[in-house]
């Protein structure tokens, strides 16, 4: 025997309300957004937008968090990123730089660098990498090197870690990978590769992992740092 099914009758007045809210409703959302098209807004506008959230320099609470922050114009052709951007200078934080500061002419790599002792590379393995994978002091002695030839300047070394990282300049250049430094304020300013990373040896050191302690854990401390509980007995 087939299944029957009941499907109660709507009044005819629920009906006509049912039917006018809706109207109502469609009408409310014309009105707000100007049309209802479900095309996604302009691009130009999400920009503006974010932009807008994210504040500007001039403001003078943001002002101060990025005045001490040497920066120049990011340079990398085919860049993702939807509107400019700047990286922190490395030039001038280099300890031994310029290199003329002590050679006063350019000096080819023979063996081993002995000015340079304490350097020890562990980027890759040594039958793939060396120091003139990256330096080039016959030719650009104050300046890194591309694999093909070409100088880098030290400020836009992430163009040559690109080289081998490609997915990971791709993600700092749409910012998901690195860090942005002012506290967000104002324009995006990032670091550079060599802001986190040592380029001579760049995984970060083994960690222990350390646990919050829980709340029954934690103890309350007075003053002069004596725990409460027992400061009363």
């Amino acid at each position: 025997m087939p299944h029957e099914f009941f499907v109660p009758s709507i009044p005819h007045h629920r009906r006509r309300r049912a039917t006018s809210l809706w109207a109502i409703s469609l009408l409310l959302l014309t009105v707000s957004t100007g049309c209802v098209d479900l095309d996604p807004p302009h691009p130009s506008r999400v920009k503006d937008t974010i932009a807008a959230n994210e504040g500007h320099a001039e403001e003078p609470e943001a002002a101060h968090l990025i005045a001490d922050v040497t920066r120049v114009p990011v340079s990398l052709p085919g860049s993702v990123s939807p509107e400019d951007y700047f990286v922190e200078t490395r030039a001038d934080q280099l300890m031994h730089a310029p290199c003329a500061q002590c050679h006063s002419d350019a000096i080819p790599l023979e063996n081993e660098p002995k000015a340079h002792w304490d350097i020890e590379l562990q980027h890759a393995g040594s039958d793939t990498m060396t120091c003139t994978t990256c330096h080039d002091p016959d030719k650009h002695m104050e300046s890194l090197a591309y694999l093909k030839g070409g100088e880098v300047p030290f400020d836009h070394s992430y163009r040559l870690c690109g080289q081998c990282h490609f997915e990971q300049l791709r993600d700092w250049d749409g910012g998901s990978h690195g860090k942005r430094v002012a506290a967000w304020a104002g324009d995006r300013i990032v670091r550079n590769c060599t802001g986190c990373h040592d380029p001579h040896r760049p995984a970060f050191p083994k960690r222990w992992p350390v646990h919050n302690p829980s709340p029954t854990e934690t103890r309350l401390m007075d003053g002069d740092g004596h725990d409460k509980e027992s400061s009363h007995e």
